[in-house]
């Protein structure tokens, strides 16, 4: 598993992925500018267009971020190679992010991994510029991706309740959710499954993302099994589509032991939660790590349309 952090905001992320230790990843950091490239934690950097920016950034420019990430291309092929599924981290709206994930997208499909891409929409106050350059950024992505998966900044006042937090925690919260979405994809295809759920069963039972929520949690103690996916469902992290109007979904269990009657009680408690009709497949995964009456549930479920 590669996790690939693309500019700015996505090198940002990578650092907090870094930081929780919570996934077993090479991690890669591709930017503009070289100064953002020595505040990143990761084991691997590559500065894009060395020749054409000088490590001075892309300006806001996508055009200019897409040059940079053609001109190192060799070299972003080589750091692709290997990996079976490589996950995309990008803030869109402004240059590096937008310009280059797309082409960073196509090359790292071209070696044939499984391409997951990450991205944050610009918050509202950014004007209209940065917000059109970032829905043509996700169009191109779009073309190159397995799987995209988008969070709005301005997610981020949701996330805060609290009038008083400051900026650096706000962004600290929201890269936080978008490290447990890696880390349950990490779960998903890495993970030795006792119920088996490969990535062709993940797409195939989802089917076309025409509307995609999602949400995560770990949770303890004797009744964690009938409490998970109530606590999934209050702290979904995507919501493209309502929960009660979705009519497929995948989740995947991680623990340290499960009983047949324990495994049983957890799936009823899903299957009860989920809208009547869905249907449901599962995946779970023995982690010795954990601790014994410790439960990692993540959710994925699909619409057949992306109406609320």
């Amino acid at each position: 598993m590669k996790v690939i952090g693309i500019g700015g905001g996505g090198c940002n992320t990578l650092n907090h992925l870094i930081k929780t230790k919570n996934i077993k990843a090479e991690f890669i950091a591709l930017n503009t500018e070289w100064r953002g490239l020595e505040r990143s934690k990761a084991g691997q950097k590559l500065l894009l267009g060395p020749k054409l920016l000088n490590g001075f950034g892309a300006g806001g420019n996508p055009a200019l971020g897409q040059k940079a990430a053609l001109e190192s291309a060799e070299a972003l092929r080589d750091l692709c190679k290997g990996g079976d599924f490589i996950c995309l981290l990008a803030g869109l709206g402004a240059g590096t992010g937008t310009g280059a994930a797309p082409e960073v997208a196509r090359i790292a499909q071209e070696t044939g991994a499984f391409v997951v891409t990450i991205v944050t929409l610009p918050f509202e106050h950014e004007g209209p510029i940065r917000q059109a350059q970032a829905v043509q950024g996700l169009e191109a992505i779009k073309n190159h991706s397995d799987v995209v998966l988008k969070f709005p900044n301005e997610k981020i006042n949701r996330l805060c309740r609290q009038a008083n937090l400051n900026l650096p925690v706000a962004f600290g919260l929201l890269d936080g959710h978008v490290s447990l979405l890696v880390r349950a994809f990490g779960d998903l295809f890495f993970e030795q499954q006792t119920v088996s759920a490969d990535v062709e069963e993940w797409q195939a039972h989802l089917g076309p993302f025409k509307g995609l929520w999602f949400g995560t949690a770990t949770v303890e103690g004797k009744d964690r099994f009938t409490q998970a996916i109530d606590e999934v469902v209050r702290e979904s992290l995507i919501e493209e589509v309502k929960f009660r109007r979705v009519n497929r979904l995948f989740f995947m269990v991680v623990c340290k032991g499960i009983t047949l009657g324990e495994f049983n009680v957890l799936v009823g408690s899903v299957r009860d939660k989920a809208p009547q009709g869905c249907i449901l497949k599962v995946g779970l995964a023995d982690d010795p790590a954990m601790k014994k009456d410790e439960l990692r549930l993540s959710v994925w479920a699909t619409a057949a349309s992306n109406k609320m």
